[in-house]
């Protein structure tokens, strides 16, 4: 999970924004998931 974040924030501060709110939804949709 570390170094799943480590590779959203190294896209954010490229600026590809599109990107990171598209792993962030599946990080959040897998969470979801882990939580059921």
């Amino acid at each position: 999970m570390n170094i799943l974040y480590q590779y959203i924030f190294l896209h954010t501060s490229q600026g590809s924004q599109v990107f990171t709110v598209t792993i962030f939804y599946i990080v959040y949709c897998d969470y979801a998931l882990w939580s059921k």
